[in-house]
C-alpha cells in the first residue's frame, strides 16, 4: 500500500493512548489521510440477553470518553472523518475483522511491554493483519532521529523502503539504515536420538559459501536499490 487513506487506532484506555495519538496525528497528516476510525474493544464473550443492555450502556459511555481522549490528544486536518466504534469480544479477532470490513490500510497500535498477555495480543494481530501495522512501544515519544528497514529484496521491501524514505524527507530525518539477513544453506537429519541441523559441508567450506553468500546478496541490493524512489534520502 503505497498511501495511507484509511486508518484504524486501537485505543485502550491507557497512559499509552495520548503517545499513540500523537503518532496517529503525524501520520495521517503526512499521508493526507481521509478517514480514521478509533476502536476499543471490551473483552467480553457470551453474554446474556439480561446483561446486553447493560453493556450497550457502558459501550455508550466508552465512546464518550474515547471521544474526549482524541479531541485531546489528536490534530488532523479539519476534512478528515474521524469515527469512534466500540466492539466486544477477542481483541484479535474484532481488530481483524474491523481492518476488513473497514477496507483499512494502516492500523496504529500501542504496546505495553511489561504485560505479557497485551504484547502477544499484539503480536498476533501485527502476525495476521493484511494491512500495514505501526506499533508504538511503552514510552516511546514522538520523535523519530533514524529509520532502519528489514529487507528480503521483494517488491514488499521496495514498498516499505520507500514509505520509509518518504517519511525521512518530511520528518528531515537524514538517514535510513536497511538490513538483509542472510544464512549459509544447513542440512537437515534425523538420528535415532531425534531431528536437528548440522552444516552441509565442513566448517573451512562453510566460510566460503558464506562470502559467496554475501556477495549474491551486495549484487541484488544493488538491484533492489535502483528499484526504490529514496527521495533523495542516502
Amino acid at each position: 500500500m503505497e498511501s495511507f487513506k484509511r486508518i484504524i487506532v486501537g485505543i485502550n484506555f491507557s497512559d499509552r493512548d495520548a503517545d499513540v495519538l500523537h503518532y496517529a496525528s503525524a501520520i495521517a497528516n503526512i499521508e493526507k489521510a481521509e478517514e480514521i476510525y478509533f476502536v476499543h474493544v471490551v473483552p467480553i464473550s457470551h453474554v446474556s440477553k439480561k446483561l446486553q443492555e447493560e453493556i450497550k450502556t457502558i459501550n455508550d459511555l466508552e465512546k464518550k470518553k474515547m471521544e474526549e481522549i482524541v479531541h485531546e490528544n489528536l490534530s488532523v486536518y479539519p476534512d478528515t472523518s474521524l469515527e469512534f466504534i466500540v466492539k466486544e469480544g477477542n481483541v484479535v479477532d474484532e481488530m481483524l475483522k474491523m481492518i476488513d470490513e473497514l477496507g483499512a490500510d494502516l492500523l496504529i497500535l500501542g504496546r505495553r511491554e511489561r504485560e505479557i498477555s497485551h504484547r502477544k495480543t499484539v503480536e498476533k494481530i501485527s502476525a495476521m493483519a493484511l494491512c500495514s501495522v505501526f506499533v508504538i512501544p511503552n514510552k516511546s515519544k514522538m520523535e523519530i532521529h533514524s529509520i532502519l528497514v528489514p529487507v528480503d529484496f521483494s517488491d514488499y521491501s521496495v514498498m516499505a523502503l520507500n514509505k520509509a524514505a518518504k517519511l525521512a524527507k518530511i520528518l528531515d530525518v537524514e538517514e535510513i539504515t536497511t538490513i538483509h539477513i542472510y544464512d549459509v544453506k544447513a542440512q537437515y537429519i534425523t538420528t535415532a536420538y531425534g531431528s536437528f541441523y548440522e552444516p552441509a559441508v565442513p566448517p573451512v567450506e562453510i566460510s566460503v559459501l558464506a562470502e559467496q553468500e554475501l556477495e549474491n546478496s551486495r549484487v541484488k541490493f544493488d538491484d533492489f536499490i535502483n528499484k526504490c524512489d529514496l527521495q533523495g534520502i542516502k
